[in-house]
């Protein structure tokens, strides 16, 4: 698009997908994000306009599209019903991906996805069918080979960072990268966002302009709590791990994390090392430090070198949020 235009601006969703339709047509190749990254609401209301119009040709690509989960007897959902509301509280179920499950999909949607949750795709012939075996630093080539017209993003929004109030908050890598091969190749796709508040406002590279996309949807009715998984208590031997690892880390070092209790424990004993680091060095004299690790007897006193900013991809909390990886960025402790 016109970088010096703004984006068309709407309230209303069904508004919204009309003028995406207008522009696009009957044929729309639609990429999003994987995990939290996707506008839920706008991807329903495509797919229910597919669902009534057998004229429309959709194909949604994608990666780990998280649903909560529901019972497959009467006694499970029973069960569920009450964690579902607990834990994941407002937010949008997937209905393309609730209807792929049971093998409901219409013979115009097609959901091809490159990662899927463990087990989720058994005996399911249409996930079989529709898997794009890639690499995650391929997906934005893959996407320009498949032709896609259409990107679809949920995005958060600080309206006073000047020229960069919006952020693709955990899902900027191949949106960025997909955004840089069009400019490059010239090629045709409609950029919609849909503004969450509730997402992490993550800055620096994920922070862009308005003009970034061609279509905004904001409708704070349509905010929603991002997908979460249930958050277990750390245990002892976890934290003695994340506090033996988080030791090996360098100073301006970057760690990636995954969901789990042994990444919120290295990720505590990193920001503990950063914000309290004599309680920190008493920690690890208690646990017995390991020469080979950062401070470790062996390599004498640390010196002190300038704090540098930490980073997160993934929004800190009592519940993780679902994305690939978090990537912290170390800094040194200081007393």
């Amino acid at each position: 698009m016109n970088a010096a235009a703004k984006p068309a601006r709407f309230a209303d969703l069904e508004q919204c997908v009309d003028e995406i339709l207008r522009r696009v047509g009957k044929r729309i190749v639609c990429g999003t994000p994987l995990g939290i990254g996707k506008p839920n609401a706008l991807i329903n209301a495509l797919y229910r306009r597919a669902q009534a119009d057998a004229s429309l040709d959709l194909e949604l690509i994608t990666a780990l599209s998280l649903n909560p989960p529901r019972g497959k007897s009467e006694l499970e959902e029973r069960f569920l019903k009450p964690v579902r509301a607990r834990v994941w509280g407002d937010y949008p179920a997937l209905t393309m991906i609730e209807d792929r499950a049971r093998g409901a999909l219409p013979p115009n949607v097609r959901v091809c996805e490159f990662y899927m949750q463990s087990g989720t795709a058994l005996h399911n012939a249409h996930a079989q069918q529709n898997h794009i075996c890639t690499n995650y630093s391929q997906v934005a080539r893959d996407l320009m080979a498949r032709g896609v017209n259409l990107l679809l993003q949920a995005v958060s929004v600080r309206p006073d960072h000047g020229s960069f109030p919006l952020s693709l908050s955990s899902n900027p890598d191949v949106t960025l990268q997909l955004l840089a091969e069009l400019a490059a190749e010239g090629g045709t796709c409609l950029r919609v966002a849909q503004i969450n508040r509730k997402l992490p406002w993550i800055g620096r590279s994920a922070s862009v302009a308005e003009d970034t996309f061609d279509l905004l949807l904001d409708s704070p009715a349509l905010d929603h709590e991002p997908f979460c998984v249930p958050h277990e208590p750390v245990d002892v031997t976890a934290w003695a791990i994340g506090l033996r690892a988080s030791a090996f880390v360098k100073d301006g070092g970057t760690l990636q994390v995954g969901i789990g209790t042994l990444g919120d424990a290295v990720c505590y004993a990193l920001s503990l090392r950063q914000s309290q680091g004599a309680r920190y060095r008493e920690l690890l004299d208690a646990l017995g430090r390991d020469p080979a690790a950062r401070g470790g007897p062996a390599d004498g006193p640390e010196p002190r070198r300038p704090a540098r900013r930490a980073r997160a991809r993934a929004h800190p909390g009592p519940r993780r949020r679902a994305s690939a990886a978090s990537s912290v960025t170390a800094q040194p402790a200081h007393n």
